[in-house]
């Protein structure tokens, strides 16, 4: 398998791997810094405070180190599926029926928005 890492600046964020089913993820341990946080809240676009920045931090690290940890628990042997559900056209044979004559299908139509057996319709050029 060739493995390559996903940078986030300078820092390693993720190590992925390429196998022949396609592309899965292997987290890699981060270190939840208040310099990470100010760095993605800047890509974001929001001006955080020292304050909110410090309060982050745990918060952050719980959500990233310690959940996705989690995950390299998980016995996963079985082969990646990509569509849970089987995917197959549903479509109808192509048969001739029986349609309506024109008569039938411009009986609604006023005598304004009929011409020659044709829907009229409103001019589109000059």
């Amino acid at each position: 398998m060739d493995s390559k890492p996903l940078y986030f600046g300078k820092i390693v964020f993720a190590v992925y791997y390429k196998n022949p089913f396609g592309v899965v993820l292997f987290m890699a341990k981060v270190e939840v810094t208040k310099e990470l946080i100010a760095k993605v809240a800047k890509n974001a676009r929001l001006n955080l405070t020292d304050a909110e920045l410090e309060r982050f931090v745990p918060q952050i690290k719980e959500i990233i180190v310690d959940s996705f940890s989690k995950l390299d628990e998980i016995d996963a042997k079985e082969e990646p599926s990509f569509q849970p559900v089987a995917i197959s056209n549903r479509m109808r044979k192509d048969e001739v029926k029986k349609g309506i004559t024109q008569e039938e299908a411009l009986k609604n139509a006023s005598a304004k928005l009929r011409e020659n057996g044709y829907f009229k319709g409103p001019k589109v050029m000059k």
